[in-house]
């Protein structure tokens, strides 16, 4: 009988201890809600802040690109130090308006891809309005389809496709799938955040001959790879000339895991 009296008042005793625990707990937990909330309106505000320095960032570009700065003039070494330190904030706002989704920035994007005299420019804000995803942009992506370089070619076209657009990406692909040296895909794959590490990585003069090897032989991987996304990319597409284009990939083409590739994708579409 008093083991069991004992036993109660030591039951009673880590009740009256559990009810004091959760009612000081208790405006810890509504406390600890509104410090959520007041964070996550601060990060809302913070990055409303951010948005608005982007777009700033993107309207003083367009405005230099209005000013006159053509194609032509793309030369990096002919800016000052500040000038510098401006592309690299470009980099980050473009970056930056791609990953918020932000549709304000479409028009300053859409100028930069079309008229920017830098390819890593023009490639950065093609990528940034494939994330944004706005319909609205289809003309302009369809119009940098013919700019100059490859790169550019290859980042709009692989938003094109994505979207529904593929018939008229069909060029781009051709043009990549008969390329038969890689080494010919260094100027297109340089400033691509994918690849442009290791190009850096090789020029460091720290680095041991085996690290810079490593890095070249990455580099071939991603050249390779580029080209067997375009042999993908044509067999999503229903024009009868990607059968022909296909067929000599897999004929003639020096590298075997292209081939491979090619001919793999030969067989899928004869079943």
């Amino acid at each position: 009988m008093k083991r069991k009296i004992i036993l109660f008042f030591f039951l009673l005793l880590n009740a009256v201890i559990f009810a004091q625990e959760i009612e000081k707990s208790t405006p810890n937990k509504i406390s600890s809600g509104e410090e959520i909330k007041k964070r996550q309106e601060e990060e809302i505000e913070k990055e409303s802040k951010y948005t608005l320095e982007r777009i700033d960032t993107l309207k003083k570009r367009t405005h230099q690109i209005e000013q006159g700065r053509t194609k032509g003039d793309s030369s990096k070494e002919k800016h000052t130090e500040g000038e510098k330190d401006f592309l690299i904030d470009l980099d980050l706002a473009i970056s930056g308006v791609g990953r918020a989704r932000e549709k304000s920035a479409v028009p300053y994007l859409t100028e930069i891809l079309l008229w920017d005299p830098y390819p890593d420019n023009r490639v950065n804000a093609a990528q940034a309005l494939g994330m944004i995803s706005s319909t609205e942009t289809i003309p302009a992506l369809r119009k940098a389809l013919e700019d100059e370089e490859l790169a550019v070619q290859q980042s709009v076209a692989k938003i094109l496709f994505n979207w529904g657009e593929r018939e008229i990406t069909l060029p781009v692909w051709e043009k990549i799938v008969q390329i038969k040296n890689l080494d010919d895909l260094d100027e297109t794959l340089k400033g691509q955040s994918r690849a442009d590490v290791y190009y850096y990585f090789i020029e460091l003069p720290d680095k041991s001959e085996k690290q810079k090897r490593f890095a070249k032989e990455r580099i071939q991987e991603i050249k390779e790879a580029m080209i067997i996304d375009a042999v993908r990319k044509l067999k999503g597409i229903g024009n009868p000339k990607v059968i022909t284009i296909i067929r000599e990939v897999a004929l003639t083409h020096p590298n075997s895991n292209i081939r491979k590739e090619a001919t793999k994708i030969l067989n899928e579409k004869s079943q």
